[in-house]
């Protein structure tokens, strides 16, 4: 969750996310004046201004502990897509934040959900979250109406945009780090109508409407298999070295 200031012309715009001099929950150097800024101790400071949401008691802490980060973040990227009911969605990345897209689109009532990961594992969890496809490389099975990126890869991200059909969207989210450059055609994006968006960061609107999609489709998807068995507060060190398995996410238990 960011701590923006409320004043500057991109928050006054709403578009408090990327305030001019937002701060970042978890992101602050401990030399910096939030020292207590991140869920990895036994106390968080908040200050004032900072957006919470309230966890229902439907949701068990595991099943709520990636909303925060990975859920939030797809319901930004979905609101950025345009409607996806009854549209042929392609989710580029199965991780986190790919998984929880394709649920999205599948609890919107996609046309067809599919996703791409050369990691088998993933893909059969895609499966699982409402893919009715699953590809290792991005397919030439097309063509797409969204294109949902959470990958980082600029290859799949250039196959992926020639697969989009008129009026195709694509909404990046992956490539937070600098990458190979994406070759853009402006001729295909006049003529098929194209739209290319980017999220980064999410307003709190989005973190509750997280804890509301997964309240909603707890019992439809196994969001409980994402999540690691919480380990206490102690096992932090070990836990972000060498992850004790291969799940997406794993919990620290409260003390």
């Amino acid at each position: 969750m960011t701590l923006p200031c409320g004043t500057c012309d991109r928050c006054l715009a709403g578009i408090t996310a990327n305030c001019r001099t937002v701060r970042k929950a978890g992101h602050e150097a401990w030399d910096f004046d939030w020292q207590l800024s991140g869920g990895y101790a036994q106390h968080v400071l908040l200050p004032r201004g900072m957006a919470i949401a309230i966890v229902a008691d439907a949701l068990t802490d595991a099943l709520a502990a990636p909303a925060a980060c990975a859920t939030a973040t797809v319901m930004a990227v979905v609101e950025r897509a345009p409607r996806m009911a009854g549209r042929r969605v392609v989710v580029v990345g199965a991780g986190m934040l790919g998984l929880t897209a394709v649920a999205a689109a599948a609890a919107a009532g996609a046309a067809s959900v599919t996703a791409v990961d050369p990691a088998a594992d993933r893909r059969e969890l895609a499966g699982q979250f409402g893919a009715t496809d699953v590809q290792p490389t991005m397919p030439d099975t097309g063509p797409f109406d969204v294109l949902l990126e959470f990958s980082g890869s600029s290859g799949a991200l250039q196959e992926g945009l020639r697969t989009l059909d008129v009026q195709g969207v694509a909404v990046l989210a992956g490539a937070v780090l600098p990458g190979a450059p994406v070759a853009l055609e402006p001729e295909a994006v006049v003529r098929r109508h194209l739209s290319v968006a980017g999220v980064h960061n999410y307003e709190p609107r989005h973190l509750t409407a997280a804890l509301g999609f997964l309240e909603e489709t707890r019992e439809r998807f196994p969001w409980q298999d994402l999540v690691g068995e919480p380990l206490p507060l102690e096992s932090i060190g070990s836990l972000l070295t060498e992850p004790p398995g291969t799940k997406p996410r794993y919990a620290i238990a409260a003390p």
